[in-house]
């Protein structure tokens, strides 16, 4: 009988500590939200927003990764470089759309020599773990 208590107590141990590791675990890779209104981003198809998305990006990053949430509107931009363990999510109603303006987009887009293509883009990475675009906006 008392062989079979200390099973049961020590089932409960384990139990109790997989459960405290398994909460510490998801409070440690909990991510931070950074919404690109509080970066200076506007739902508006005259205002470029670039920079504002990028910098919500960089801090993200600088932070250990997080969230980038494009909000319900509509967003113009130009490059935007997306870094390891960021993700870009877009909420319903959502639209990134891209500038109609050449120069909007960056020429300093780290393209390997080797790599036949030109270098403006919308959205880049490169070496960059972690990284995904969700959500039911549009791009």
């Amino acid at each position: 009988m008392d062989r079979k208590k200390n099973k049961i107590k020590n089932n409960m141990i384990l139990l109790t500590l997989l459960f405290i590791k398994m909460n510490a675990f998801s409070i440690a890779h909990s991510f931070e939200v950074y919404n690109i209104l509080d970066y200076g981003a506007k739902s508006d198809t005259t205002f470029l927003s670039t920079i504002a998305i990028q910098e919500a990006i960089n801090e993200s990053h600088k932070f250990g990764g997080g969230i980038v949430k494009i909000p319900n509107g509509k967003f113009v931009i130009g490059t935007i470089i997306l870094k390891s363990n960021v993700t870009l999510y877009l909420e319903a109603g959502a639209h990134l759309l891209g500038s109609t303006r050449l120069e909007d987009y960056s020429d300093d887009i780290p393209v390997p020599v080797e790599v036949p293509r030109s270098k403006k883009c919308m959205i880049f990475t490169m070496d960059a773990k972690n990284v995904s675009i969700e959500g039911k906006g549009i791009i």
